[in-house]
């Protein structure tokens, strides 16, 4: 809900919204590696050729704007 207020939505690598096994990889396996490895999880994206985050790399999913 708080992404649609910022213009933006999840979608997996067809195009598609992430069922629910891949929103539960990125959300609590993805996103707890990211935090514990110090937040680097969160800065590659800067490095990325593809702007992903580490839990997005992980689930295969990606953020667009809509």
């Amino acid at each position: 809900m708080r992404k649609h207020l910022i213009g933006i939505k999840v979608i997996d690598r067809n195009g598609k919204i992430p069922d629910l096994s891949t929103s539960l990889k990125r959300k609590v396996f993805g996103k707890t590696l990211s935090g514990l490895l110090l937040g680097i999880g969160f800065i590659i994206v800067i490095f990325d050729k593809e702007k992903q985050v580490l839990h997005n790399k992980i689930a295969s999913t990606y953020v667009v704007y809509i």
